[in-house]
């Protein structure tokens, strides 16, 4: 997604012509609900997830209060001497640790796929159109260069990220975020253990407006970008360390997992939730972000199908030289039968990888947060 060209309302563009939707969604209650009310959020997300298609990134991200907010909320409920001692202890506690609160965002990659209709004998014209669209956006882009951006362009990621709006809705509570938004969260991973970072784009962002003809770009204003990752970098073999101009250092530490929970009983997974205890089991910041990847359920048993006659071959290889076969194929043979009886009911598959992600002041406060969550990860898991 880096290095950003231009933002639009919930919408970003890169340098290299791509564009993405970003959305928020709010946090729903779910530790201490009862039962019932947890399943329903859990089939609720279920039946949302089930309902997309393509790739996306959820983020769960941490947005820490200042000092100066605590207190200031604080300051109206009071005036007693004994409650403004009672500041004055948590201005020196909030000192070593500041509190959070989670934000919830989806990224989703916008204009993936160009032709969104089927070639026939009646509709040749259009499918023509949005064949070439391809095309005819790579040499604009070669004549223009790449800072600029078509108002066609612009209009059709607006339109597409109203689609995607739309398919959101089942999921719970979720809304367009602004462009205070999308600076924050674009800024946020470089200041993970610092205090939160200052927004500084202007809103509406300025841009130069091109027209030749009927056609028309915007080429935005590339120095007010630069702000956005105005640090330098050091990569260490397990961590790395984010260093500002004047003077603070983030040491970041980023990790991801082997294995989850398995199985997890379909009729009542209540129990399973392993990243919700690794979040929000910890008295620090820790952020997540999943990418999902929901592939059609006829292009999955297709592949699931061309996967299991290799695995199958692998086996009878194993088993015909009288070898030992390897714990994870037969795990695999195991589950290949649930899984195609799944697709088969035309239920989708959906691929996920995990990252988590922590950061301190120091490298040694870090190292104590990765070792906390390594073993909250294998208590979640066991």
């Amino acid at each position: 997604m880096l290095p950003i060209s231009y933002i639009e309302d919930n919408r970003i563009f890169d340098t290299s012509g791509r564009a993405y939707a970003v959305f928020k969604i709010a946090s729903q209650p779910y530790a201490f609900q009862p039962k019932h009310m947890r399943l329903q959020v859990i089939d609720r997300v279920t039946r949302a997830m089930s309902g997309l298609a393509g790739e996306f990134w959820i983020y769960l991200l941490t947005q820490q209060w200042s000092i100066d907010q605590v207190l200031r909320s604080m300051r109206g409920l009071s005036q007693h001497s004994l409650w403004k001692e009672h500041q004055d202890e948590v201005r020196d506690v909030l000192g070593h640790r500041l509190p959070f609160h989670r934000v919830n965002l989806i990224v989703i990659p916008l204009g993936r796929k160009r032709v969104t209709v089927e070639l026939t004998t009646d509709n040749w014209r259009e499918w023509l159109r949005q064949a070439t669209a391809g095309v005819t956006d790579v040499k604009n882009r070669l004549v223009m260069g790449q800072e600029v951006i078509s108002e066609e362009k612009l209009e059709a990621a607006r339109q597409e990220s109203d689609e995607w709006f739309i398919k959101l809705q089942p999921i719970g509570k979720v809304e367009r975020v602004r462009l205070r938004d999308v600076e924050w969260f674009l800024k946020r991973s470089y200041f993970r253990g610092l205090p939160e970072p200052k927004m500084v784009l202007p809103d509406p962002l300025p841009v130069q407006v091109i027209t030749r003809g009927r056609q028309g770009w915007v080429r935005p204003h590339r120095a007010m970008f630069l702000a956005l990752s105005d640090v330098l970098c050091h990569e260490k073999p397990n961590h790395m360390i984010i260093e500002y101009p004047d003077g603070p250092k983030s040491h970041q530490t980023f990790f991801t997992t082997v294995g989850v929970p398995n199985p997890i009983d379909d009729r009542d997974p209540t129990g399973f939730e392993w990243m919700y205890g690794v979040l929000e089991q910890l008295p620090y910041p820790v952020d997540a972000a999943l990418h999902v990847r929901v592939e059609d359920p006829h292009e999955a048993l297709a592949h699931l199908q061309k996967k299991k006659k290799t695995a199958e071959s692998q086996y009878r290889e194993w088993a015909d030289n009288n070898e030992d076969i390897p714990l994870e194929l037969e795990e695999d043979m195991a589950t290949v039968d649930v899984l195609e009886k799944k697709l088969r009911s035309r239920q989708p598959l959906v691929h996920t990888q995990v990252v988590f992600g922590v950061g301190a002041k120091g490298s040694r406060t870090s190292s104590g947060m990765l070792a906390a969550i390594t073993s909250l990860c294998v208590l979640q898991e066991t």
